[in-house]
């Protein structure tokens, strides 16, 4: 028994030795793991500062390099607006055009917005309550497709044919040079030609732009510039109405068109009705009474007023509606049709009556000149500065 209990307790010893070296390597472990996690720490955060210093340099030449080509954008704008030459002005790179006449144009913008608001204001409040919620609610959005044709019209590239690159050179050194201004004369005189549907159909040499017109095309006095499909310089407006912004003309004289007839019939009916109950004795019982006892007496002036005005400017539009749509049926536009350059050969133009409208409304896309010589100029200073 004594032996036995000796081999125990020095089984035991062995045991506890051991137990005490396992816990005295797993401390050595976990104090090797702190240190090395601890270590691994500290190169992250150097890491991550060294990241940082990386990425706010990064940004630092990145915004440098943006504001240098933003710089480089601007300054090639203003050698295109100088190399211009049009009297039209360009914005957003030139995606946003318009002509010299602004006095017009923001008379044509009271012409059409304050008739709008006095009709809603005072006789379409009335309207609602007194015969139909559709007389105040109709009229609203087809204003705003008539302000929205007439902006994109006034506001679009009508096909502004870029000039000569050197026109300016060749200009001034034409007044020094007989021999330079002789052969514009000639470039002038000898004329291009083209066969279309069998009809011959020539272009000219512009002098002012330097360069040969396209089809259609014609050199307008008050922009100074060539136009192509031009079809008339619209002060109203204030920009020329060409092959790009045809559409938007037509849609905009139409739908001011029928905006104007509903509200000449809605001023009409509102005059009706007050002075109805004015020869009936009935009180008139006014929705919004702006001007206390006499509502009534105001109310017909406005509409009576409203009612002459709308009526007098729908005659000039539905000749003009009218007029435009005779040149369509005709494939015309109003600068051949006042010249009548079709008269002796015929109009080469004209595909027949259907065919010509379906091109008017559904035209294949055409891309504008002046933006493609932008985009171009852009382009060829990006791949330079690179």
């Amino acid at each position: 028994m004594e032996e036995e209990m000796e081999e125990v307790k020095l089984q035991f010893g062995e045991d506890e030795k051991n137990h005490d070296a396992s816990s005295s390597d797993r401390h050595e472990k976990s104090t090797e793991t702190t240190n090395n996690d601890e270590k691994n720490a500290e190169s992250h955060e150097k890491e991550v500062k060294s990241m940082e210093e990386v990425g706010s340099l990064m940004n630092h030449n990145r915004f440098k390099r943006d504001s240098t080509r933003s710089n480089d954008n601007r300054s090639i704008r203003k050698e295109l607006a100088k190399d211009w030459g049009a009297n039209s002005k360009g914005h957003c790179s030139y995606r946003v055009l318009h002509g010299p006449d602004r006095a017009q144009f923001y008379f044509v913008n009271g012409l059409i917005v304050i008739p709008i608001a006095i009709y809603q204001i005072f006789i379409a409040t009335d309207l609602y309550h007194r015969v139909s919620p559709a007389l105040f609610i109709i009229p609203l959005p087809l204003s705003l497709f008539v302000l929205a044709f007439f902006y994109c019209a006034a506001f679009s590239d009508p096909g502004i044919v870029p000039r000569n690159a050197k026109w300016k050179e060749i200009n001034q050194q034409e007044e020094s040079n007989e021999a330079l201004g002789s052969a514009k004369q000639k470039l002038r005189e000898t004329k291009r030609t083209f066969v279309i549907n069998g009809i011959e159909y020539s272009t000219k040499f512009c002098t002012i732009c330097n360069v040969y017109q396209p089809l259609r095309s014609h050199h307008c006095r008050v922009c100074n510039c060539c136009i192509e499909g031009f079809d008339h310089h619209c002060p109203w407006i204030g920009n020329c109405v060409g092959k790009l912004n045809y559409r938007y003309f037509l849609l905009f004289i139409w739908t001011v068109t029928v905006l104007l007839c509903l509200i000449l019939s809605f001023s009409l009916t509102e005059f009706s009705l007050l002075m109805k109950a004015r020869r009936e004795g009935r009180p008139i019982n006014v929705v919004w009474d702006f001007t206390a006892n006499s509502a009534g007496p105001v109310r017909e002036i406005i509409s009576g007023i409203l009612a002459l005005y709308t009526f007098f400017v729908l005659l000039s539009l539905v000749v003009l509606v009218g007029f435009h749509a005779i040149l369509i049926t005709k494939g015309m536009k109003t600068y051949e049709h006042i010249r009548k350059r079709f008269e002796e050969k015929g109009n080469p133009f004209d595909r027949g009556c259907l065919t010509n409208w379906n091109a008017m409304f559904c035209p294949p896309y055409y891309q504008s000149y002046v933006r493609e010589k932008v985009k171009r100029t852009l382009k060829e200073s990006k791949i330079s500065n690179v």
